[in-house]
């Protein structure tokens, strides 16, 4: 997709996929080493009850889902930044999480090629339930001419 395929409104959807623990392990070691993320003995002993996701991989597996579908490989230059980002509900092993990203605005900046996506995204679990909200922005090339 490219800067002119936008259009304020337009709602595209991110198909489920299910959260895995080795994965989101794995992000908490390296990235959010906290012990409700990595260790089931200190999430029993947690508000939580069971090992939960780290918000930071849940806004990840939630763009990497969108990535993955390759809609906007053509035109995307890349992600200039993250607004409002709220984690609404924890995210456990074996969540199935999928999202909708929907158009805001659009920006054909003054330069020729490229112009400004803004796009609200929502994620929810399989309950339906939002578990992270975030309006994301992001350059696109313009169509050549």
């Amino acid at each position: 997709m490219y800067l002119e395929d936008y259009k304020i409104g337009d709602k595209y959807k991110v198909k489920a996929e299910k959260v895995d623990l080795n994965d989101m392990i794995e992000f908490a070691k390296k990235y959010d080493k906290r012990d409700f993320h990595i260790s089931k003995e200190a999430a029993e002993n947690s508000r939580f009850k069971k090992i939960i996701a780290s918000g930071f991989y849940t806004l990840c597996f939630a763009w990497g889902n969108w990535v993955k579908t390759g809609k906007d490989s053509d035109g995307m230059i890349a992600g200039i930044g993250v607004d409002n980002l709220l984690w609404k509900k924890p995210v456990y092993v074996g969540d199935s999480l999928s999202s909708v990203l929907t158009v805001t605005d659009v920006d054909p900046s003054d330069t020729k090629d490229v112009g400004t996506v803004y796009v609200h995204y929502e994620t929810k679990n399989q309950n339906d339930e939002v578990v992270m909200v975030a309006d994301l922005k992001y350059l696109v090339k313009k169509k050549e001419q």
